[in-house]
């Protein structure tokens, strides 16, 4: 009986152990398919690295045929696929990129310099918490490393129009400093509200030349409530 008895517990003990090999080897299958490189790692990867991001949509530009995502660590733009919404590619949603690395990094540039090809884009549940938009004035409008990381800025509001594919376009200034804000989703007739002051919140993208030079500063906002009035326009 005592043997028996010795034979079961041994029995139990080494099913328990292959049942928790089980898991793991499930566990390391699960970790190794949702591994994902930090976006602003991609500046310090060789060229021809595969490289997997994750990262939340932040704004699509329809007429640049690119789409911006953002991570816990930076901002990058990527193609945008001939069926965005197939791909999960929608203002706030959560997309798993895949794709080779061509090209090495220029500060000048910012993430938009590594070149990505081949890139794949699916949905993906993972959590990606987006830190809070950073207070900038115009005069320190990030430099091109910062390029995709959401801003708030505050400034008057000098001109407003749209474009004919129902885009807003603002000027806003302070100090001799001016910045155009592209609002892809518009929410109201930006025109009545020039000489106010307002708080925006978008995607800043600074672009300079090959030696450095600046070229321009635009902010990419993806909807009109990013956009609130603090101070309305003077009566006169």
């Amino acid at each position: 009986m005592e043997r028996r008895s010795a034979r079961l517990r041994l029995g139990a003990v080494l099913g328990s152990l292959f049942g928790a090999a089980l898991l793991g080897v499930a566990f390391w299958g699960w970790s190794a398919a949702n591994r994902h490189d930090p976006v602003q790692v991609l500046q310090e990867l060789p060229v021809s690295s595969v490289v997997h991001v994750a990262g939340v949509v932040t704004y699509i530009d329809q007429p640049g045929e690119r789409f911006w995502i953002e991570d816990e660590t930076a901002g990058i733009p990527l193609p945008l696929p001939p069926n965005p919404v197939q791909s999960g590619i929608l203002v706030g949603s959560t997309v798993q990129v895949d794709a080779v690395k061509t090209a090495r990094y220029d500060p000048n540039q910012g993430l938009a310099s590594v070149r990505l090809q081949k890139v794949r884009v699916e949905p993906s549940t993972l959590a990606v918490h987006l830190p809070a938009p950073i207070p900038v004035t115009l005069a320190e409008f990030p430099h091109p490393e910062k390029n995709g990381i959401q801003v708030q800025i505050s400034a008057v509001l000098r001109a407003a129009w749209r474009d004919n594919q129902g885009q807003a376009h603002l000027f806003i200034a302070e100090r001799g400093r001016d910045v155009e804000v592209v609002i892809a989703r518009p929410a109201r007739d930006y025109s009545k509200l020039i000489d106010s002051r307002i708080r925006i919140v978008g995607l800043p993208e600074q672009i300079r030349n090959g030696r450095g030079a600046l070229v321009l500063n635009r902010l990419w906002v993806p909807a009109g409530s990013n956009l609130q009035v603090e101070k309305p326009a003077p009566s006169e």
